[in-house]
C-alpha cells in the first residue's frame, strides 16, 4: 500500500482497522452480560408482564392472547423474539435461548455505542461510554428478567445509529431505514412513538430544499407506517379497532393518577411504598375496582374506563396531579432503586448502585454544560429529543427507575463527553 493510501485509510473510520481496544471492550461487555445471569437464581423465572405466555400462546394456538381470546395489552415485537426461543421443548435449552437473545442484544447495544462514539466526536472516550452501558446496574437487572428494556434499549441505540447515518450522508434507502428503526422500537414499546413524530418532522424541517424534505421525510414516515402497519391491520381485524400502541395505556396512566396514590403522596414518610392492590378491588370510593373492570369489559373499553377513571382524578385535583408529575420525573432519574419486599435485593448493592449513577450523571451534566447549544443540532439533537420525549411520557404515566433504560446509550455519551471535557481541563492546567 502506498503512503497516500494508508494516510487515506488512516483518515477514514470506515476504512480503518477496528482497533483492538473495541474488541477488548465488547469482550469484556459479553463477559460481564453473560456472567450476569450467575449471580441470581430466579434469572428468567418469572414473566412479571406475560410476555412470555403470549409467546408460548402464540406458538401452541397461533392466536397472540390468551388461549383463542387475542389481545392488544402488551406491545408485539418482544412476544416474536421469544417465539424461537420457546420453539424446544426443553426448559433449560429455552433459558438458554433466552439469555443468548438478552446478550446478543446487550453486547449490540454496547457496540452501537462505540460507533455513536466514534462518529459523535468523542475519540478513545466513546470506550468510556461504551462500558459505562455494558455495566449499567438497570440494563444488567432487567437483562435477566423477561422484559422488553433489552430490547428496547438496542432499538434506541440502532435508531440513533441508523439517523447519524442518515444525516452523514441522506438517501432515501437510509431514510427508510430510519423509519423502520422507529417502528420496530414503537413496536417494542409504545413511548419511542412521539419520539419517532418529532423526529421525522425535525428531519424534514432540517432539510434544506423541499424537495428533499419530501422525498426524505416522505421515505422516512413510509417506512414507519409500514412498519407499524401489520399490528395496526391486525387490531383491526381482532379487535375492530386500528391499534398500533396498546390497550395498556389505560391501567399505566391510572396507576400514576389515583385517589389512593395521590393521598399516599401527602401523607406517606420517607421511604414508604405505595400498593397497587387498593384498585384491584375498590376505588378510593368503594366503587368498582381495576379487576372488576377487566373481568367486566372487553379490552378495549376496560382501557377507556381505566382512561376515564384517571382523566377524572386529573380533573379533580390538577395540583397534586403536578406534584405527582415532579414526582414521576425524580423516580424517573432516580439513584437509589426502592426495596422490593422479597427480593433480596441487599443495601449495599442498592448504595452501590445509587453512587454509580451519581457520578455518572455528574460527568453527563458536565457533558450537558460543554454542548449547549449542540444539543440543538444533530447528531446530539436525536438523543435529546428522545430524553425529552420519554420524561414528558413518564411525567403523566407510571414510571420508575426502569423505564429510563432506552436513555442509558443517550445518558452514557452525554459522562464521556463530560469526562472528556473535565480531562482535557485538568491537562491544560497541569501543564
Amino acid at each position: 500500500m502506498s503512503s497516500a493510501a494508508s494516510e487515506t485509510a488512516s483518515a477514514d473510520p470506515r476504512r480503518a482497522p477496528i482497533p483492538w481496544s473495541v474488541w477488548l471492550v465488547l469482550a469484556f461487555a459479553v463477559f460481564i452480560r453473560a456472567g450476569a445471569f450467575n449471580l441470581r437464581h430466579d434469572t428468567l423465572v418469572s414473566d412479571p408482564d406475560g410476555y412470555r405466555r403470549l409467546a408460548r400462546n402464540l406458538l401452541g394456538e397461533g392466536v397472540f392472547g390468551n388461549d383463542e381470546k387475542p389481545t392488544a395489552y402488551r406491545p408485539p415485537l418482544y412476544p416474536l423474539l421469544l417465539v424461537p426461543c420457546l420453539a424446544v421443548e426443553d426448559q433449560h435449552l429455552t433459558f438458554f435461548a433466552i439469555r443468548l437473545l438478552h446478550v446478543v442484544l446487550g453486547v449490540g447495544t454496547v457496540g452501537a455505542v462505540l460507533w455513536l462514539g466514534a462518529r459523535w466526536k468523542l475519540g478513545r472516550w466513546s470506550l468510556l461510554a461504551a462500558l459505562l452501558v455494558a455495566c449499567d446496574p438497570i440494563l444488567i437487572n432487567q437483562s435477566l428478567v423477561v422484559m422488553t428494556e433489552t430490547l428496547a434499549t438496542c432499538l434506541a441505540a440502532l435508531s440513533l445509529v441508523a439517523l447519524t447515518r442518515f444525516d452523514e450522508r441522506p438517501s432515501v434507502a437510509r431514510a427508510a431505514i430510519v423509519g423502520c428503526c422507529l417502528g420496530l422500537a414503537a413496536l417494542c414499546r409504545p413511548t419511542f412513538l412521539p419520539w419517532a413524530g418529532l423526529v421525522v418532522v425535525a428531519e424534514a424541517w432540517r432539510l434544506p430544499a423541499w424537495s428533499g424534505k419530501a422525498k426524505y421525510g416522505g421515505a422516512m414516515l413510509a417506512a414507519l407506517a409500514l412498519t407499524l402497519a401489520p399490528w395496526a391491520v391486525r387490531n383491526q381485524l381482532q379487535l375492530s379497532r386500528p391499534i398500533v400502541t396498546t390497550t395498556h395505556g389505560g391501567y399505566t396512566l391510572l396507576l400514576g393518577n389515583n385517589e389512593s396514590y395521590y393521598k399516599f403522596l401527602k401523607t406517606s414518610k420517607r421511604g414508604e411504598v405505595w400498593q397497587s392492590k387498593a384498585l384491584e378491588e375498590f376505588d378510593e370510593e368503594g366503587g368498582e375496582g381495576v379487576l372488576n373492570i377487566l373481568a367486566l369489559n372487553s379490552e378495549l373499553e376496560a382501557d377507556r374506563s381505566l382512561y376515564d377513571w384517571a382523566l377524572g382524578t386529573i380533573r379533580q385535583q390538577p395540583r397534586t396531579f403536578l406534584y405527582a408529575s415532579l414526582v414521576r420525573l425524580t423516580r424517573l432519574w432516580g439513584l437509589l432503586p426502592r426495596q422490593v419486599e422479597g427480593a433480596g435485593r441487599s443495601n449495599a448493592l442498592r448504595y452501590a448502585t445509587a453512587a454509580w449513577y451519581l457520578a455518572e450523571f455528574i460527568l453527563a451534566a458536565a457533558g450537558l454544560a460543554v454542548l449547549r447549544g449542540q444539543l440543538l443540532r444533530s447528531p446530539w439533537l436525536w438523543g435529546a429529543l428522545l430524553a425529552l420525549t420519554f420524561m414528558a411520557v413518564h411525567a403523566v404515566y407510571w414510571t420508575d427507575m426502569r423505564m429510563r433504560a432506552p436513555l442509558v446509550p443517550f445518558a452514557a455519551l452525554l459522562a464521556a463527553c463530560g469526562a472528556a471535557a473535565i480531562a482535557g481541563r485538568f491537562l491544560r492546567r497541569k501543564a
